[in-house]
C-alpha cells in the first residue's frame, strides 16, 4: 500500500502451550499498547 512489506510471524514462549501470531513491519511488531512486549515474551520460529 505504501511500500511496506508486512510479515506473519509465528512464535511461542516459554510455556511449551503458550504462543502467539502477529504482524511485523520492516522487522518491528506492530502492536497495541495493551499488548505483551512481543520481543521480551516470545521467541520467533516462523516468519511468512
Amino acid at each position: 500500500m505504501n511500500g511496506h512489506r508486512i510479515d506473519w510471524c509465528f512464535g511461542f514462549a516459554f510455556d511449551p502451550r503458550t504462543f502467539h501470531a502477529w504482524i511485523a513491519v520492516n522487522g518491528q511488531p506492530v502492536t497495541d499498547n495493551a499488548d505483551d512486549p512481543v520481543r521480551s515474551t516470545y521467541q520467533q520460529v516462523l516468519t511468512v
